[in-house]
């Protein structure tokens, strides 16, 4: 990259150039509004009973490549392509540096007020106008950004190689550190440069974040190993208590209960026939048989009743005595 004298020369004589086309815009037709400066223009204009615009957009190589043209509201006409744009002008089809711009929007205006072209869609002229402005700089407004800035980085650099003698060109020309030392003094490298470190010390704190969160990680992992190693503890502790519920349940169970109480009943039955049939061999006296025999008739009555009370709540629970 060499910053010479021919190099800034040629760079301003673009410039140059680009001035002039402007000027010719505003020299050759009436209500020129500047949008974007030295980037986006448009030109209102009447054609019969429509009140119509036309939008031009001037990209950074501009007038070594031709201009955007488009004509807001759509019109019908054999110069206007489905987008709005003036692809097919006579003047406009053989656009070079050397062709006025001036000159070629007010031929493209002059035929289209000779001959109005038919509106696409009917719309009052003001609203159109409006809309076809907010549209027209939505669209291009991303674009338009990009061009003015670029074209302000250029300017800069062209502004300070233009106030430098020709010694001082020649000097970063050969040198290669004041070439260095002149990039790195421009505005926009600085702010680079600027952002750079900017980003530099927002890694670096993310990175000290970075590492006091994996501290933290390391710290929650064994504190949830240790709980792990806890509710381990207690699962076998609660799966050996639940089997002992569940035994003590089962003995417990209605059912059940009932039926040891049958067995014990029919155990006492047994037994007071016994002592009945011992009483009727003479093998006991009258005193102890009816001791005997009251106190396992009592017992066994003792256990119907509770036989009898296990059966009714088997009943209110809806199980099958």
């Amino acid at each position: 990259m060499n910053f010479s004298a021919p190099f800034c020369t040629r760079f301003t004589s673009i410039n140059n150039d680009r001035k002039r086309q402007i000027d010719t815009l505003k020299v050759f037709n009436d209500n020129v509004t500047e949008i974007t400066e030295n980037t986006e223009y448009m030109v209102e204009f009447n054609a019969g009973d429509n009140k119509l615009a036309m939008l031009i957009l001037l990209s950074p190589d501009f007038p070594m490549e031709k201009p955007l043209l488009k004509i807001t509201p759509s019109i019908s006409h054999q110069w206007v392509n489905e987008n709005s744009e003036i692809v097919a002008a006579p003047g406009f089809l053989n656009f070079t540096v050397y062709s006025d711009l001036g000159r070629v929007v007010q031929a493209i205006i002059r035929d289209l007020q000779r001959n109005p072209p038919p509106l696409r869609h009917k719309e009052s002229p003001v609203s159109v106008i409006n809309r076809s402005k907010n549209l027209d700089h939505v669209e291009t407004n991303s674009s338009s950004e990009d061009y003015e800035q670029s074209f302000e980085v250029m300017s800069s650099v062209i502004g300070r190689l233009h106030k430098m003698t020709v010694e001082e060109l020649m000097k970063l020309d050969e040198n290669e550190e004041s070439l260095d030392q002149f990039i790195s003094e421009l505005p926009h490298v600085k702010s680079l440069k600027q952002t750079v470190t900017d980003m530099i010390n927002c890694t670096d704190s993310l990175n000290m974040e970075n590492i006091e969160c994996k501290k933290k990680i390391h710290e929650n992992e064994a504190q949830v190993e240790e709980k792990r190693a806890e509710y381990q503890k207690h699962s076998e502790k609660y799966e050996n208590l639940y089997e002992e519920y569940r035994k003590l349940a089962e003995i417990r169970a209605p059912k059940n209960v009932k039926k040891r109480l049958k067995q014990k009943i029919a155990s006492l039955d047994a037994e007071s026939e016994t002592v009945a049939e011992n009483f009727l061999e003479s093998n006991m006296t009258m005193d102890e048989f009816l001791t005997q025999y009251k106190a396992l008739r009592m017992e066994v009555h003792a256990l119907k009743v509770k036989e009898d009370q296990v059966s009714q709540r088997m009943q209110m629970d809806g199980s099958t005595p």
